[in-house]
């Protein structure tokens, strides 16, 4: 069974790994977008910099009117913001899952913004949570589509740059 902290350290886990991908991004890239009408990179930075606390904040206050808040807060948001934007977004998510027991963390129940009335563990798994891995992993596509080649498995999953893998030794020759 998975835990509160299970479920809250699974998000600052992407939370870091968004970060690192930011990291990434060529000083051009901010502009992006892979089609016309789809989000532009800062558009999506914006996006990933609320998601986690605007989404969780609605579904425990049972009310969306607080993503509004949050929203307008992003779209004031520079590029080189981002990496203090998601901090912030972890300290409050911290703050918000304190103020839970384990036990109400699991039995309380809420509504999805598509009227699902589930336990608040289920609400922040099956939304907040995978749209924290979808939006990262929008991110990474990206960046791939950028043309940053050399990013791979560890930078999208693990938040780190790849360990170089040595040289394959030539085997000594006897003589």
């Amino acid at each position: 069974m998975i835990t509160k902290n299970d479920l809250l350290e699974s998000m600052i886990h992407e939370a870091n790994v968004c970060k690192h991908l930011h990291g990434k991004i060529p000083p051009d890239g901010f502009d992006f977008r892979p089609t016309p009408g789809q989000r532009s990179t800062l558009e999506l930075l914006r996006y990933l910099s609320l998601v986690g606390i605007a989404a969780t904040r609605s579904i425990i206050e049972g009310s969306w009117d607080v993503w509004g808040v949050y929203a307008e807060a992003a779209r004031q948001m520079a590029p080189e913001d981002f990496p203090g934007a998601m901090d912030r977004q972890v300290e409050e998510l911290r703050v918000l899952f304190d103020r839970f027991s384990d036990e109400e963390f699991a039995t309380r129940r809420v509504q999805l913004p598509w009227r699902d009335d589930v336990t608040l563990e289920h609400a922040v798994f099956d939304s907040v949570c995978k749209w924290l891995v979808g939006y990262k992993m929008q991110l990474f596509l990206y960046l791939k589509l950028m043309g940053r080649t050399e990013l791979g498995t560890l930078n999208c999953w693990r938040g780190s740059d790849p360990i170089p893998r040595p040289e394959p030794m030539e085997p000594a020759v006897a003589g």
